[in-house]
């Protein structure tokens, strides 16, 4: 399983949220992300299976002006919650994420070669559903 600290250092400061939502609520709520990491494993499920899929970019990356590019991604989320081995809670998320890529210089068999490191940051949600 993938710890916190390792989760944190995929966004680009440790400062970025997470909004979440719930088809059994209007409201929807946002946490730091080391809150939303915490609360979600405190979750009331023996079991939690988060599963993303169909992502896309939703903007072009802009050049800022510290060097890194700049954009935003869409991706649905599926997740479910068990107990006692069955499925109690589960809805599909469309959300949004800001995305920064770092480049970097690397030497690759005597040459200098331009990397990148991708980033996350603040993610929203645009839609849930059942």
């Amino acid at each position: 399983p993938i710890s916190i600290q390792a989760a944190v250092e995929l966004f680009d400061n440790d400062s970025r949220s997470v909004e979440v939502s719930s088809v059994s609520r209007a409201q929807k709520a946002r946490f730091p992300i080391r809150t939303y990491l915490n609360r979600l494993r405190m979750l009331n499920y023996e079991r939690v299976v988060i599963e993303a899929a169909d992502f896309s970019y939703v903007s072009t990356f802009r050049k800022g002006p510290d060097g890194n590019y700049y954009g935003v991604a869409r991706f649905r989320q599926a997740f479910t919650g068990y107990r006692d081995g069955k499925a109690v809670y589960s809805d599909i998320t469309t959300k949004s994420v800001g995305v920064t890529l770092k480049p970097y210089q690397k030497a690759m068999e005597g040459e200098s070669v331009e990397n990148w490191d991708v980033f996350l940051g603040d993610i929203s949600v645009t839609q849930t559903e059942k």
